[in-house]
């Protein structure tokens, strides 16, 4: 067991919990958050590096995969590895099953992409900003749409609710911060 493994083990992650972190990354693509703040500067095994100074990383996460999962897991740094969303939570609580939490992560990842094509038909060129951001920068213009603008607005307003709470049940609470 190499000493990142052994670091995980330590702090109640199991095979189980990177599994449903490696399926995930919601913490990692912008839907939960639209920066992650480190304390210092981390090298690739997680080791503080000297003269390290205050660093913010933006979402999506640079090291982030496009279906879940980071390509940097193994030596993700500190703030990642000490980050636990509420499914991460339950099970390694076993209050949940593996294939449960899979499946939560699953439908708000379903929401995320159906949320994110209605924002392309508006605005193709916020493709790299956190979740939040795009939406507010496409749907809170003082304009008020009419017609078939008033139909996709409110559809995508549908969408960022129905997503927000999901998160904010299943995930993240006002309280959770990855920095």
């Amino acid at each position: 067991m190499t000493e990142l493994e052994e670091r995980d083990r330590k702090s109640g992650v199991d095979q189980r919990g990177t599994e449903l972190c490696q399926a995930c990354g919601l913490c990692c693509d912008g839907t939960f958050f639209t920066f992650t703040s480190f304390s210092d500067l981390e090298n690739e095994d997680g080791q503080t590096m000297e003269g390290g100074k205050s660093n913010s990383q933006p979402q999506p996460c640079a090291y982030h995969q496009c279906e879940g999962g980071c390509s940097i897991y193994a030596s993700r740094p500190s703030v990642c590895r000490t980050f636990r969303c509420l499914l991460l939570k339950g099970v390694s609580k076993e209050q949940m099953t593996l294939d449960a939490a899979i499946e939560i992560v699953s439908q708000a990842k379903r929401h995320r992409r159906e949320l994110e094509t209605a924002m392309k038909r508006k605005a193709s060129f916020l493709k790299p900003l956190p979740l939040n951001t795009k939406f507010h920068l496409i749907y809170s213009r003082g304009k008020a749409p009419d017609g078939e603008c008033l139909r996709e607005h409110a559809d995508a307003f549908l969408l960022y609710g129905t997503l927000k709470r999901l998160v904010q049940r299943h995930f993240v609470t006002g309280d959770d911060k990855k920095e």
